[in-house]
């Protein structure tokens, strides 16, 4: 286990907000409905990927994978232990009859209601309790090792359920004796902690039911729950011999969030049940009003020697985002009881225990895990030597501005409140992509809007030879086809130019706009003016018609041409339909060309017949339209990943504005497609910017961040050179 050796580390305790589409699959399977299990485990495995890297990003030190792969922090075992069997009915919460319930009924009432875990199965034990997760539990931990390359953490862990809450949430029916069934389960839940050990993480037990024993159990006495929890303490190291306590995490709370909570087991009465366990770490309530005071009784608390302490310093229990300062003092205060490198931040409990639990939005849930880190920082300052963590009230001089290279955990910590505005303009999103549609049935010719002059420097740096696969140029005095769809706005070679110069981009493809028609002059003219400033600079993908001659064919190949474009979408003068590309193949397959294909993103399912009987490659450019709220399940996209599985298409990760939902920065919503195109066919795919982003009406992108999507994207620097460099060279013959 990583220990504070020369800073403070930060963790948290192991359940994260769900993304949107993953969430409604999970409910989904929770409820027995039928989900496409190819479309969840792809989606699984790209969102771990997306919370190791989130996690990482705010600072965090240990982390996990958010529990993405389970319906709850509880729940997810009646699928991995044999013997546990539905019954009709629900589970009705235990919280309905607790002592908060009886002193607050009005508000307890109201809440559960609402909860995401007050309508859970009623599930008993009615046979042998078994291991059988093998195969789930195999999938999480090769998602998280899959997420972790090329991700600088400290650690990770892997959180897992006391026996203590299986035996809680799954009544006994089959053993005679209670003793036999709790014992049944910590040999079972044994395997499963084991095997996460065993796979290099650390193993976090998940035990909130030795402290909430008390609360939801009305007529217990103190002696009564400590007699209680002393069993199920030696139920659970029954559980754990055999696995090094450094490898051991144990995490203990009051399962309930929103609430007065009067009612909660002090710690000074169980304090001493809950270091028998014999684990390496302790992760505890500490930063809410009924718990932060505690620390008085942690610190006259027989600790075991060498064991770390996790105080949680962020709480789940309000939606106020904690102040860095108030977090360093909490730490400080508690490096003074363990020793600072036996001290790691935490939260006081996960903030989706349940999928779906939303008591604190996923936007605070950032902006709290940000301000972790940053009092993490700045209780390293004091505990290492600078300047100390000032209390809350004392006046301060402006603290120094960090270093413009290296953005502080607090600076991303306000940039994600920030991006909490961004909800108040979907609305006006929405807005305007209706404009947009209704504008489409017009039959006057629009002028679009211009690209963005200034273009903003990415983040990332593009590696070197980088290749735009999907350009168009409009200079004036080039003649437009009067069956265009839209005007274009003055986009010249010297704005191109310009506006590789600011991304990093080396080379250039130029694709035929269809306002152009079959007349090319615009695009080769720029494509012969980058070669002879740099030799091998540009390439052309053209338009012709099936009049076009063999010389003429050669000519173009000759000057760097290197496929045909098919655009049913915006048709202007191209003249070759759908039923000539057979004939189109044989017509381009001397000079190697590939076909591109640009059409309606609901055409894709009816033309799939057509791309299975192609004989030359192809390419497709801006996901094919397939929209990213319909998410990677749907059937357009699952047609997409197909083609990309059967080898001949090429497809390029452009135009990530005209599918994302809300036509906002930082596209999050397009991820899950780019990943699973990648995933699809890691080979095969290539990166444009689209630029000027022809025919559009509301806004345009900056195209620095549509490479800083690419960039979120695709972390790996092997993976960024093959997309943005060595695919395209080969595919274009650079």
């Amino acid at each position: 286990m990583k220990r504070s050796t020369d800073r403070i580390l930060t963790t948290h305790t192991g359940s994260l907000p769900r993304p949107r589409d993953l969430l409604a699959m999970v409910r989904a399977r929770a409820r027995g409905e039928r989900v496409d299990e190819d479309a969840y485990q792809t989606r699984l495995r790209l969102a771990v990927g997306e919370i190791v890297r989130k996690q990482a990003e705010l600072g965090i030190d240990v982390i996990d994978d958010g529990e993405f792969g389970k319906p709850s922090f509880v729940t997810y075992v009646r699928d991995r232990l044999a013997g546990l069997t539905r019954r009709e009915g629900e589970r009705q919460s235990p919280w309905i009859r607790s002592r908060e319930a009886i002193s607050f009924p009005e508000f307890y009432q109201a809440q559960a209601a609402g909860a995401v875990n007050a309508r859970q199965a009623l599930m008993a034990c009615t046979g042998p309790i078994k291991y059988q997760g093998q195969k789930e539990l195999k999938t999480d931990l090769d998602n998280l090792k899959a997420a972790l390359k090329g991700v600088k953490v400290a650690e990770a862990f892997v959180p897992s359920i006391s026996p203590s809450n299986v035996e809680d949430w799954n009544t006994n029916e089959y053993y005679k004796k209670p003793d036999d069934y709790l014992f049944a389960i910590a040999d079972a839940m044994r395997e499963e902690y084991k095997a996460i050990v065993d796979a290099g993480f650390l193993v976090q037990i998940d035990d909130p039911q030795l402290v909430t024993h008390y609360v939801v159990n009305p007529t217990a006495t103190i002696e009564q729950c400590r007699k209680w929890a002393e069993r199920h303490v030696e139920a659970l190291n029954h559980a754990l011999r055999g696995i090094p306590k450094e490898k051991i995490r144990y995490h203990t709370c009051y399962g309930i969030n929103m609430g007065p909570r009067v009612h909660d087991m002090e710690v000074k009465h169980i304090v001493d049940i809950i270091l028998k366990v014999k684990a390496g770490a302790f992760s505890f309530e500490a930063s809410n009003p009924r718990h932060e005071h505690e620390w008085t009784v942690w610190a006259e608390a027989r600790i075991p020697d060498g064991a770390v302490l996790i105080p949680g310093v962020i709480s789940h229990s309000t939606i106020l985002v904690e102040h860095p300062e108030l977090i360093a003092q909490r730490l400080v205060r508690y490096a003074k009881i363990a020793g600072r490198e036996n001290l790691i931040g935490g939260s006081d409990c996960g903030f989706a225990t349940f999928a779906g639990s939303d008591e604190v939005h996923e936007t605070i849930v950032w902006a709290k895990l940000a301000a972790l880190a940053e009092g993490g920082r700045l209780a390293s300052q004091e505990l290492w030597g600078g300047r100390p963590a000032k209390p809350a009230n004392t006046p301060a001089k402006p603290p120094p501005k960090p270093a413009a290279k290296k953005p502080t955990a607090a600076r991303k910590a306000a940039g994600a409140i920030r991006a909490q505005t961004r909800e108040a303009a979907l609305s006006s999103v929405a807005l305007h992509k209706k404009i947009r549609k209704d504008d489409s049935m017009s039959t006057e010719i629009r002028d679009c809007l211009p690209p963005v002059r200034t273009p903003r420097k990415p983040r990332i740096t593009l590696p070197r030879g980088s290749i735009d696969t999907h350009v168009h140029v409009f200079e004036p005095g080039y003649k437009l086809s009067p069956a265009r769809g839209y005007n274009p706005p003055d986009s010249t070679l010297a704005d191109l130019k310009h506006l590789h110069a600011t991304l990093g981009v080396d080379r250039v493809v130029f694709t035929q706009p269809s306002v152009y028609g079959t007349d090319n002059s615009a695009i080769l003219n720029g494509m012969a003016a980058l070669n002879r400033e740099t030799p091998n600079r540009a390439r052309c993908v053209v338009a012709i018609t099936m009049d076009t001659s063999e010389d003429e064919l050669a000519a173009l190949d000759a000057a760097g041409v290197r496929g045909v474009r098919l655009n049913t979408d915006n048709k202007g003068g191209m003249p070759i339909e759908m039923s000539a590309v057979h004939e189109l193949v044989a017509r381009i397959a001397p000079f190697r060309w590939h076909i591109e294909f640009l059409f309606p993103g609901k055409d894709i399912v009816e033309l799939m017949p057509v791309f299975a009987k192609l004989k030359a490659p192809m390419s497709i450019a801006h996901f094919a339209y397939q929209p990213a709220t319909a998410g990677i399940g749907a059937p357009g996209f699952k047609a997409l990943i197909e083609l990309m599985r059967r080898g001949n298409t090429w497809m390029k990760i452009s135009g990530a504005n005209r599918v994302s939902a809300t036509d906002l920065p930082p596209y999050d919503d397009v991820r899950p497609m780019a990943q699973a195109l990648i995933e699809a066919g890691p080979e095969r795919i290539m990166w444009g910017t689209d630029w000027p982003h022809p025919n559009k009406y509301v806004a345009n992108p900056n195209d620095g961040d549509l490479v800083d999507a690419f960039g979120d994207w695709v972390s790996d620097e092997a993976m960024r050179r093959k997309i943005m460099v060595e695919t395209p060279a080969a595919f274009y013959r650079f």
